[in-house]
């Protein structure tokens, strides 16, 4: 029986701890044919060439500046589907593979039918025994996808079955070569941050389901390595787009008291009347309604220069 060929496509961006420990796991796993390509997103102080030397049989894509999430594994994708995989696992460099990790994906996606993507029971780490992802659902009425179990302890999970998810989550997930070329690759729009939702979608779309498989397991350690600015901006503006894309006019409806009641809160926070219930800066209020205005104005991909600016003038009051 021919053995499938995986092909590990990880993003390195100024992370190289984390990137090489993450090598480290998996040079442990025990599939028999994994191959890892690590595309570097214009990272400085030539981490790339230590890549290079350090794990002279993975394959480096170097890139003059940060494509994103999407862009990055796009290039990566392309490059494993060249090379002829029949898997692609897109993985996270904050995280640890234990070594059966890969096993475990492609054991359950060879016998589950009409299958899209998995992800694996993702715990924190060094926390092991706390969930991080364990699948999620979309709430409308708060206009969130939420995380099921998340930062709950392990044992909580009952279940050894693979189950379906709202999403299979982009810091661990599996995707076979044949549902790769009918979805296609990752929508560049969305550039990070429900990148992998709309992914999901789209394979539901196509009559497939994804799920989480709980007999596999990684260890994720949340680091924070987008600025929280840039994430704030990024998850509000995603998520609209995401929602237009992909819910019907009936189950936007459902959310738009919500989003009504965000923006009228962020303009509070903004003019000094503390009515915002989530606890943000006035900068993190200002980033929420840009988003929202550039969705309206159909302004997507890369964080634009506007909320570089909004960063940069945040970090000048903090110097003074």
């Amino acid at each position: 029986m021919r053995i499938p060929i995986v092909y590990v496509v990880l993003l390195n961006w100024n992370g190289l701890t984390e990137t090489l420990e993450c090598l480290a796991s998996l040079r442990k796993q025990d599939h028999p044919s994994v191959k890892t390509v690590v595309v570097d997103n214009g990272s400085a102080n030539a981490e790339a060439s230590i890549i290079e030397r350090e794990y002279p049989e993975v394959k480096v894509l170097r890139q003059a500046e940060n494509q994103g999430f999407c862009g990055g594994n796009n290039i990566g994708i392309r490059q494993a589907l060249a090379d002829g995989a029949d898997y692609v696992l897109i993985l996270n460099n904050d995280t640890i593979a234990p070594p059966q990790l890969i096993s475990e994906l492609v054991r359950a996606s060879e016998r589950l039918e009409h299958v899209g993507a998995v992800s694996p029971l993702i715990l924190c780490h060094p926390q092991t025994d706390l969930i991080w992802y364990a699948g999620s659902v979309w709430e409308a009425e708060t206009a969130r996808l939420r995380q099921l179990l998340e930062y709950q302890s392990r044992n909580k999970l009952n279940v050894s079955k693979p189950f379906p998810t709202a999403y299979a989550c982009g810091c661990g997930l599996l995707v076979s070569a044949s549902v790769l070329r009918q979805v296609g690759l990752m929508d560049e729009r969305y550039f990070a941050f429900y990148d992998e939702v709309d992914w999901s979608s789209r394979m539901k779309k196509a009559g497939l389901e994804c799920y989480v498989i709980p007999t596999a397991i990684l260890y994720h350690k949340v680091s924070k390595t987008t600025p929280r600015l840039i994430a704030t901006y990024l998850m509000a503006r995603n998520r609209l787009l995401w929602m237009k894309d992909h819910l019907s006019w009936r189950e936007r409806v459902r959310s738009y008291p919500y989003l009504f009641k965000e923006v009228a809160w962020n303009l509070c926070n903004i003019s000094g009347v503390r009515l915002n219930k989530h606890g943000l800066s006035k900068i993190e209020s200002k980033a929420m309604l840009m988003a929202v205005r550039d969705f309206l104005c159909r302004r997507f991909g890369a964080t634009p220069a506007s909320i570089i600016q909004l960063i940069s003038k945040a970090n000048e009051k903090q110097a003074v």
